[in-house]
């Protein structure tokens, strides 16, 4: 019959150096004695297991001994084996030697009978094996620079697993190559490679260094930074971690201007000048780093300044007002107004128009001829500003166009800086020039009256130094016992006039009665008096009654009209 081939194998791919490792020879036609062999040595075995009565002994040495499991152990049945073991602990000089097993049968044709070859594998460790390609292990690089790939190899059985780990000692590739690629700052340390396999490990490390600028933090974080107008203890701080090469100087600049020449910039109270663009220089032997931080200024508000009103409508006014400061999207602004009327201040939002320039914002739905009290707010952050107020009062018409002496070319805007309303403006615009025309009369009558005077006053100047004397003219009415030569006398006593004598032309009342004839008479003994020679007007007053007057003869008359020039 044919007979199965014997083969002969290890309990392992490799035996550990010193550790027990199995040689197995399998027998599927049984055997007796079955012995084990290292080439070349073909004569001495290295080792032998017999079964007898189903007992596996030791017949490498002498006298055999049973096998024990440290030695040699076997499968038997029925007087025979089929599976035969020996142990062996190689050492790192066995790897690659060759052994081979032989079964013994006295019972089978062919009585002997070998395995194949079987080849003993050895493991060991990268040990001193471990290198870098290429070999450098110290680089200095600038930050920004490209470092090549650097490859980790060792001769290990089996083959061994290779890691990389940062300067921090945490894992950062399980390849054998590094590749860092374009180097920064925080590439700067030494890095390790292990090599590992199941026998042992070895590592190998290199330092990078890594040269570069300096690296600036700037306190605050925010930018830009935001400070309000009077803000007190303000610090800008700059600072430079630690670099290498290490950082020679620092210093703060504003423009062209510098403003510290250390990291840290102290303002002690925030003015509308300290907003800005600020930058940050820290310097090394590699060069320059810069850093920018802008500090804006949020000023304090200004009060709006109304400038006065146009379009007046019975239901409606408009503003004219300007924000009076730099109009910026720190600030909001609101027109209030109000009237004792009103159940309620209303308060409307102002989107700025024009760049911050004269704006005009009409209110609308206002009572007809009612005063509103208005004032505009400007608010921010910060605070608030109110302007002054403006009482403007709605018109008790459609519309009107107010204008004044403080208004801008070309507009029917009112500048106020009082709190006039526009109809109590026409009301004084009114009763003043009533007032003016009523003194222009009177000076004009004044005027008059001095003149004439003056030419009467010439005109009595010129009698060459003759005093002129006051003339009374007295109409007397005498009684019935009078006699109409009396009254002819008394004539006599009254001289002749000269017209240009009369410094003021006399009125007579005529006396009712039968005295008409006479008084005519009497008027008979004066000439005419040119009227253009009578410089003022005479007013006489008419008395009239019981007072008694004696005439130049001595008699009696019951009444008398006196004319007194007054």
């Amino acid at each position: 019959m044919a007979q199965d081939a014997v083969t002969l194998t290890g309990s392992s791919e490799y035996a550990v150096p010193g550790a027990e490792f199995t040689l197995t020879c399998d027998v599927p036609d049984e055997a007796n004695v079955v012995q084990f062999y290292r080439r070349h040595d073909v004569i001495t075995s290295a080792g032998a297991v017999q079964v007898g009565s189903d007992q596996c002994y030791n017949v490498g040495v002498s006298p055999a001994v049973p096998c024990t499991p440290d030695v040699c152990s076997c499968v038997t049945s029925g007087g025979l084996g089929t599976v035969f073991r020996w142990i062996i602990q190689p050492q790192t000089g066995d790897h690659g030697s060759v052994w081979y097993c032989r079964r013994t049968n006295i019972n089978l044709p062919n009585q002997t009978l070998d395995s194949d070859d079987y080849t003993l594998k050895i493991a060991a460790g990268p040990g001193n094996s471990i290198s870098l390609s290429p070999l450098d292990t110290t680089y200095t690089r600038t930050e920004g620079d490209t470092l090549p790939d650097i490859t980790c190899t060792a001769d290990c059985r089996p083959g061994c697993t290779f890691v990389w780990t940062r300067p921090d000692n945490t894992n950062f590739t399980l390849s054998p190559v590094l590749s860092l690629g374009q180097l920064d700052r925080s590439d700067h340390g030494t890095y390790t490679c292990t090599a590992r396999n199941e026998v042992g490990e070895s590592s190998i490390s290199l330092d990078i260094t890594i040269q570069n600028l300096p690296y600036i933090v700037i306190s605050p974080s925010t930018n830009p930074f935001i400070v309000a107008e009077g803000q007190t203890g303000v610090t800008l701080q700059c600072a430079a971690t630690p670099t290498n090469p290490p950082v020679t100087s620092i210093s703060w600049t504003k423009g062209s201007t510098e403003v510290s020449s250390t990291g840290i910039y102290n303002i002690p109270t925030i003015t509308p000048g300290h907003a800005g663009v600020y930058t940050c220089s820290a310097s090394n032997t590699i060069g320059t780093t810069t850093a920018n931080i802008t500090v804006q200024v949020i000023l304090i508000p200004k009060a709006p300044k109304i400038l006065g009103i146009t379009n007046v409508s019975s239901s409606s006014l408009t503003l004219r007002w300007t924000p009076s400061e730099q109009v910026t999207s720190d600030n909001t602004y609101s027109i209030t107004y109000s009237c004792e009327e009103c159940d309620v201040t209303e308060k409307i939002p102002v989107d700025i128009e024009n760049n911050g320039g004269f704006q005009l914002t009409t209110l609308t739905g206002l009572l007809i001829n009612t005063q509103y009290y208005v004032n505009i707010t400007s608010t921010n952050t910060i605070g608030t500003a109110v302007s002054a107020g403006l009482i403007a009062a709605t018109a008790t018409f459609s519309t009107c166009n107010i204008s004044g002496n403080n208004f801008t070319p070309g507009t029917d805007t009112v500048s106020r800086t009082t709190q006039e309303t526009a109809s109590s403006t026409s009301i004084a615009l009114t009763v003043v020039g009533v007032v003016l025309i009523v003194v222009a009369i009177i000076g004009f009558g004044v005027s008059v009256v001095v003149y004439r005077k003056g030419r009467s006053l010439c005109r009595s100047t010129r009698q060459q130094g003759e005093v002129q004397q006051p003339v009374i003219f007295s109409n007397i009415l005498h009684s019935k016992e009078d006699t109409t030569s009396d009254r002819t006398d008394d004539r006599s006593h009254y001289q002749e006039l000269d017209p240009k004598d009369i410094g003021k032309p006399s009125y007579y009342d005529i006396t009712n009665g039968s005295d008409t004839g006479k008084n005519d008479a009497e008027r008979g003994h004066y000439q005419e008096v040119d009227v253009e020679d009578i410089a003022m007007s005479s007013t006489y007053e008419n008395t009239a009654g019981a007072d008694t007057v004696v005439g130049h003869d001595g008699s009696r008359v019951k009444s008398t009209a006196v004319y007194s020039d007054t």
